[in-house]
């Protein structure tokens, strides 16, 4: 303990260190008026006396009486339940949170300490500021909601914290399932959540109001993120999709779908004009904006055949009623229709120059339509076989028919006549098409592929290995793709060699490449219709349509698609721009973007991360961070770092410029998600048990890392569960919010260590704080006799209370809040309490002093402690005469003087509840119970409805403040030593 420590504690309670410093007999006669930081203390003595040889023979008369009373008492002892140490000097003051979790210290360390009780581990150090002079901390109080706690110091200065909250601040629900992802807009005024019942709903920030629901999803939504303009969100789904949504009202503007594999993370560029996926395939992907929207063409039939002129500037499709009508590309307009043909149609196509159309028919017959007539032209009758395919050559002047008997058969379009024919395929011809050279290429039931002269000769065989379903060729006739059940297989047709094969998850049932021969539309019996980037032989996108598609056709500009199924007939979808880059053969988990938006940094269950050029799409470099896999990425806002985690369960930090591994932190589990705040200050830390830690990354580059880099600010628990998604408001570091497979976006606060407000105004040291019951103010009182309220929000003084100002300033040592806020209560060396109207400031009353004459049960000595009763009409006190009264504040008369038997009292002098200082009351949660502690050690509690001790018991040391847990089973009292002792309570008291 200092010197200046073990002063002020002679002067506040005349302890057991003011004699240890006692030295002899003074020369002078005069009391010296002891400094702190150059203000003077005001003494305390029994009954104002204010000598030495008084003061001297006083105590030493009270420890004597001490001595004698204490002797009597042989009190059974509290079990102590812990002991909480890291004070360096004595504890001054102790408060228990409205929750019970916490407990805060003040202590002459000038420190505030926070406590987690059911562990006994210190969560924080407060402390006032470092100077040449010693600063005490002197008292401490939590908000009624236990979300801040103010500390008095003897600086004079009030300083108020954030509380480490246990739980969160706000709750935003109505979701009916589950919850795992998250996005914050902005701008930080919409929060947005979804998970397992596929519904994006969006929330008001400020009011936490559900203001949309955006249905559309068929799987569980993995990603969501907001536009930089706040209108647009983007959520990526276990279907497959992503998709677009109006933020204001939760319709969908857009959709695509995006991945074969599941979609893992979604990314809107600031810009607005683009939007970054990720899925488990590895594959990470850029899509421009906007997002084309499909186009059905109107039909009342259902359609059964549906195919795109040459040009792309009309589409012909044949319902049920056989009818063929022939659209607008551009406008979805019917622009003519021709008779109906007499039987249903089996295949069709045009010529090169859109100038004609053959129809093959159910009855083996070929009707050959002249457009410019809108009419038949010519026919073919009566073939030996059903024809499976046909095609138109290269000039437009014959056709191929592949039939059912194997057979390829070679027609004028001119007027009919058969050309030649030739056994192609046991089995029968299943699909065909022309070559630019006007070469034939098939495949038949036979499982082979062959490539055919004008003549019928075979050029090239090749082993499909299944029957074949439906086939396409590059226009320069360089590859050919043939559509299996369980794949797309393609062939370079020069040396027939075999490329990669497409998987597929259902039939191919129609093929087509785009004009430039870079991209393959495959339709599938399931109605999905992809298309693949044949470089990477990755897809880029897919349409879900209803039903088997039919068809499929690149318009010839490949900025659409033409395709028909069963269900929809025809349809005209626009194609997104998409760049695929394949940045791991694994899967990604997640991504993170660079500040400047220049690259993508992606994690992957290959226990790398990859640096991908966002302009370019070029893999530029490769590190190696987390064995077993990288599953959660984030960049520093500066550039500086980025950090990875793992499932080493390993939390690793990297230099963003080298690569080089600055810290690596151990978690307790698998950590799924990583934020860090707007000021780059905090990193959240999303493990799969529930728990989320905040930790210190406050790093300036270029400095040395700071030995509490990687920190723990705070520790967080929610459920357990691996889905634990983790955001910032983009403009608060404070502020956080999370899902963890719950059907609620929870909302947090990081408490800082910094305070939120410091309260300056006292002219000497704060004695004492105390919040109003709605929370909204807080009173102080000090050594300079004025109490003050204060308004807690803006920390704005709205009132300043003389009470002992005159004729010099005599300290206040406690304040209290009774008649539900309306009044307020303070006392000090004075030996007065007063009673202010906290709106006014008006004095309500006055419960007066000792004086022999007037008023003889008043104090005789400075109050220390004062407690309200139940229902505010009676008022406890305590102090330096070891009085405890009892009041009516109605009418400021004492009712009851507390009285323990095993003090003795002085002759001609009332009876004590201790021998020597109560420095503490306070109640017990239900009212029924008093704690009232004494300065040499003794702790007391007294039954109210009996005014009787119920139990007493001796310290080893002077303690001087005590508090009750919230559910009335334990005590903490504050030592001399600076331990907190944290008492069990008997049953039934």
């Amino acid at each position: 303990m200092t010197n200046l420590s073990r002063r002020w504690l002679s002067r506040r309670s005349l302890g057991f260190g003011w004699l240890r410093r006692f030295r002899g007999l003074p020369r002078a006669r005069k009391w010296p008026r002891p400094r702190l930081g150059g203000q003077n203390f005001a003494m305390i003595g029994y009954g104002g006396c204010a000598t030495r040889w008084s003061s001297l023979l006083l105590c030493m008369l009270g420890l004597v009486i001490m001595s004698v009373g204490l002797r009597g008492q042989k009190p059974d002892k509290l079990p102590v339940a812990r002991e909480l140490t890291g004070h360096t000097e004595l504890v001054y003051h102790v408060a228990w949170s409205p929750d019970g979790r916490l407990l805060a210290s003040a202590g002459f360390d000038n420190s505030v300490r926070l406590w987690e009780v059911a562990t006994g581990r210190e969560l924080r150090k407060l402390t006032g500021p470092v100077t040449a002079q010693t600063v005490l901390a002197l008292h401490v109080a939590f908000s009624p909601n236990g979300q801040f706690l103010a500390g008095a110091f003897s600086d004079n200065q009030v300083r108020i914290w954030d509380v480490p909250l246990a739980g969160p601040i706000r709750t935003l629900e109505g979701a009916a399932e589950p919850l795992q992802a998250l996005a914050v807009s902005p701008d930080g005024n919409r929060i947005a959540a979804a998970g397992k019942d596929r519904i994006i709903r969006i929330w008001t920030f400020a009011e936490g109001k559900l203001i949309a629901n955006g249905a559309g999803h068929t799987g569980r939504v993995t990603g969501l993120s907001f536009s930089g303009n706040n209108q647009q969100l983007a959520s990526v789904s276990e279907d497959g999709t992503l998709r677009l949504w109006n933020v204001a009202d939760g319709k969908l503007i857009a959709a695509v779908g995006g991945h074969f594999g599941r979609p893992t993370a979604v990314l809107f560029h600031p810009n607005n004009q683009a939007v970054y996926t990720s899925d488990a395939d590895g594959l990470l992907k850029l899509w421009a904006l906007p997002l084309p929207a499909p186009r059905l063409l109107p039909s009342a039939e259902r359609v059964q055949i549906a195919v795109s002129a040459p040009d792309g500037s009309r589409v012909m499709t044949v319902g049920t009623d056989r009818v063929p009508r022939f659209f607008n590309a551009a406008s979805s307009q019917v622009e003519f229709t021709l008779p109906a043909l007499p039987q249903t149609i089996r295949a069709t196509t045009w010529s090169p120059k859109g100038t004609h159309l053959v129809f093959a028919l159910a009855d083996r017959s070929c009707r050959i339509i002249d457009l410019a007539q809108k009419k038949e032209s010519a026919s073919v009758e009566k073939l030996p076989a059903d024809i499976n395919t046909l095609a138109i050559s290269p000039d437009g002047g014959q056709f191929a028919l592949g039939l059912a008997d194997g057979t390829l058969r070679v027609h004028q379009l001119g007027d009919g006549k058969e050309v030649r024919q030739f056994p192609a395929h046991s089995g029968g011809v299943l699909v065909l098409r022309y070559l630019p050279n006007g070469q034939l290429v098939s495949a038949g039931a036979d499982k082979t592929l062959q490539v055919w002269t004008a003549e019928g000769k075979s050029q090239r065989k090749i082993e499909i290995g299944d029957t074949p379903i439906c086939l396409a060729v590059t226009r320069d006739a360089s590859r050919v793709a043939v559509g299996l059940a369980k794949a797309v297989r393609w062939w370079n047709l020069g040396d027939g060699k075999e490329l990669t094969a497409l998987p597929q998850t259902a039939a191919a049932t129609a093929l087509s490449f785009s004009s430039d021969g870079t991209r393959l539309a495959v339709g599938r019996a399931d109605g999905r219709c992809a298309i693949w980037d044949l470089a990477s032989a990755r897809d880029l996108q897919f349409f879900a349509l209803e039903g088997a598609v039919r068809e499929v056709a690149f318009t010839s500009n490949n900025q659409a698609l033409l395709a028909s199924s069963e269900k929809i007939g025809l349809a005209v979808l626009g194609l997104a721009s998409v760049r695929v880059v394949p940045a791991h053969a694994q899967p990604i988990y997640t991504f993170a973007v660079t500040p400047n938006i220049s690259h993508a940094l992606t994690a992957s269950a290959d226990g790398t991360v990859r640096f991908v050029n966002l302009a370019t799409g070029a893999l530029e470099r490769q590190q190696a961070t987390n064995p077993g896999g990288v599953t959660a990425i984030a960049v520093a806002r500066n550039s500086a770092f980025f950090v990875t985690a793992g499932a080493d369960k390993m939390l690793r930090f990297w230099n963003f410029g080298d690569g080089k591994e600055l810290k690596a932190l151990t978690l307790p589990g698998i950590a799924r998600s990583l934020a860090i705040s707007p000021n780059n200050a905090t990193l959240l830390v999303g493990v799969e048990n529930g728990q989320v830690l905040a930790l210190n990354i406050a790093w300036q580059p270029g400095q040395p890392l700071p030995p509490q880099f990687g920190a723990a600010v705070q520790e967080y628990q929610q459920a357990s569960t691996p889905e634990v998604s983790v955001a910032f408001p983009p403009t608060d570091n404070a502020i956080w919010l999370s899902v963890a497979g719950e059907k609620a976006v929870r909302v947090w606060r990081i408490a800082a260590e910094q305070p939120v407000r410091v309260l300056q105004g006292h002219g000497q040291m704060v004695d004492a704080v105390a919040f109003s019951p709605d929370g909204q103010q807080l009173a102080t009182v000090s050594h300079d006799g004025t109490l003050r309220l204060w308004e807690l929000a803006s920390g704005k003084l709205v009132r300043t209370v003389n009470l002992a100002v005159q004729p010099q300033p005599q300290p206040l040592y406690v304040v209290a809040w009774l008649a539900e806020g309306k009044q307020l209560a303070a006392t000090g060396l004075s030996r007065k309490i007063w009673l202010i109207d906290a709106a006014s400031g008006n004095l309500v009353r006055e419960l007066r002093a000792y004086d022999e004459k007037e008023f003889p049960r008043g104090h005789r000595d400075s109050v220390f402690s004062l407690a309200v009763l139940p229902g505010g009409t009676q008022l406890l006190s305590g102090g330096a005469d070891g009085q405890i009264k009892l009041w009516n504040l109605g009418d400021g008369q004492v009712i009851h003087d507390f009285a323990d038997p095993e003090v003795p009292a002085k002759p001609h002098a009332p009876a004590k509840a201790h021998a020597d200082f109560v420095s503490h009351l306070r109640l017990s949660p239900d009212g029924k119970y008093l704690l009232s502690v004494g300065s040499s050690g003794w702790v007391k509690i007294w039954k109210l409805e009996t005014r009787q001790v119920v139990h007493g018991q001796r310290l080893a040391q002077p303690c001087y403040a005590g508090a009750w847990s919230p559910d009335g089973k334990q005590l903490a009292i504050t030592m001399q030593d600076g331990k907190i002792l944290i008492l069990y309570l008997p049953p039934g008291l």
